[in-house]
């Protein structure tokens, strides 16, 4: 399940569209690439929905600035069980409110156990790097993992580690850069059918 919510704030415009990349860099969206989308619009005091957001999802609010769109802790669900979940995007905008006042969890993967609690610290240090770098995970709940290493195509380099963390217990492993192309590569972190993905920069 993915979960997405977006936390109280003032709009004219807000959307989002939930997509499948062909691979790491893709960056196109097209019609036949989206899952999922939403989106509301204000202009000239004429309201405007589309998707999966509907009237009850936002509240219209008249300030002495003029009159805005506003989310109270928006949440929308979705199941992706059948779809490559790496290579799933999550694309926000808003016009009319300012970015640096909300806060989005852009896309997460959903588990009621794990979403309230779980803190993960998953990293590589130094990145960008030439020669080799540090890869760091750790988390407060003990579970299965697996890491995977991607070309900039979304090719399969190497299965860096699996197994099973013990809680608040930092794993390391060192990462050979002579196995990376240089630019971009993508480390891939999944547990519990959630997934995390890293940029790895070879300069």
């Amino acid at each position: 399940m993915k979960k997405l919510i977006q936390h109280s704030s003032f709009y004219a415009d807000f959307k989002y569209c939930i997509w499948l990349r062909n691979n790491f860099d893709d960056t196109i969206i097209t019609t036949n690439k989206i899952l999922f989308e939403g989106g509301v619009s204000l202009r000239n005091g004429i309201i405007s929905h589309f998707g999966d957001i509907g009237p009850s999802d936002y509240n219209v609010i008249n300030t002495d600035s003029g009159t805005y769109i506003r989310f109270d802790n928006l949440t929308k669900t979705y199941n992706l069980s059948n779809v490559n979940q790496e290579l799933v995007q999550v694309d926000m905008s808003s016009d009319g409110g300012d970015n640096e006042l909300y806060e989005i969890e852009r896309i997460v993967n959903y588990t009621p156990t794990l979403m309230a609690f779980e803190n993960i610290n998953f990293s590589v240090n130094p990145n960008p790097a030439t020669n080799v770098s540090n890869i760091i995970f750790e988390s407060n709940i003990a579970s299965n993992y697996e890491i995977k290493l991607f070309n900039s195509n979304g090719a399969l380099i190497s299965i860096i580690a699996a197994g099973a963390n013990y809680s608040n217990t930092p794993l390391i492993w060192p990462l050979d850069y002579s196995l990376l192309s240089n630019g971009i590569n993508y480390l891939s972190l999944k547990r519990n059918n959630k997934f995390y993905i890293l940029k790895v920069i070879k300069s």
